[in-house]
């Protein structure tokens, strides 16, 4: 839904940018939301996305949880990550099962260091009470055609995927570090149609891509050239597929958005710091 929004005002604004258009006045409105832990309330709301049937989904930063709300603007229900959440019992169940060649695809085995000469335990696996698994600091989202919800956590360093219909924990996707498929504070994250997975990473410095179930395919940085002729990273805040199937990245500390194919290569790119029309000032999300 975010992606198709966008795609058409991109559209819009590519056949029209040669008319005057008119400003948009929001002369009528409506605001939801105090801050608090209640429902309906939020401490700082970051993504925001339309969901089946117009629902409006929020991702509730400091809050750890993800907020619902029908197309009338009515609270619907919370989606969170607690010992009690429908699908994490199945899930650490499953995990039992998976050897730690699997540690890099989708469900993971985040496992704990173990003493040598001991063998792991149910202890040492990953859970929701140790917090190697954990909705922290929930910051970017998106839906996917198979209907799941990806939550990227800053504060986890994680994907988790919920089924949006009921809320159920499906699993979740890396955990911290700096390797491919490993994240360090990641932003926001997007779907592709085809399922293609794209999560912006801000202390990497990078765009990862990853397939539909999770195998990582490739990492994007963009850099910058410093005052010492040296090539410097910058971090990448929001994604966003194009319907035609390139990626849209922001890059706050530069003040640009820019396009890239699936191979890594730039397509093109736009802004400059400033205030006035075409101009912008760390852009973040999409």
């Amino acid at each position: 839904m975010k992606k198709s929004l966008f795609s058409a005002l991109f559209l819009l604004a590519s056949v029209f940018c040669s008319f005057p258009l008119p400003a948009i006045e929001f002369a009528n409105f409506q605001s939801r939301g105090y801050e608090g832990k209640g429902q309906g309330e939020f401490i700082n709301p970051e993504d925001l996305l339309l969901g089946p049937n117009g629902d409006v989904v929020i991702a509730d930063f400091k809050n750890n949880r993800v907020q619902i709300f029908n197309n009338k603007g009515t609270f619907s229900r919370f989606i969170t990550l607690l010992p009690e959440t429908p699908g994490v019992a199945s899930y650490l169940a499953t995990l039992e099962t998976l050897s730690s060649s699997d540690s890099n695809k989708f469900l993971p085995v985040v496992k704990r260091k173990v003493p040598e000469g001991r063998k792991n335990t149910r202890d040492d696996l990953p859970s929701i009470a140790s917090g190697t698994i954990s909705m922290d600091r929930p910051v970017g989202l998106a839906l996917d055609s198979k209907g799941r919800l990806l939550v990227s956590c800053s504060g986890s360093n994680q994907v988790l995927f919920f089924r949006y219909s009921d809320g159920a924990f499906l699993g979740v996707l890396g955990h911290q570090g700096r390797g491919q498929g490993f994240f360090d504070i990641p932003m926001d994250v997007d779907v592709r149609s085809d399922g293609m997975i794209a999560v912006a990473e801000l202390g990497n410095k990078r765009v990862q891509i990853f397939d539909a179930e999770g195998k990582f395919l490739r990492e994007i940085y963009y850099k910058e050239e410093t005052a010492k002729k040296e090539l410097r990273a910058l971090p990448a805040r929001g994604v966003f597929w194009l319907s035609t199937g390139e990626l849209l990245v922001s890059y706050p500390t530069f003040h640009q958005l820019v396009a890239w194919d699936v191979g890594g290569n730039v397509l093109w790119r736009f802004g400059v710091q400033g205030s006035s029309k075409g101009e912008l000032n760390e852009p973040s999300f999409m």
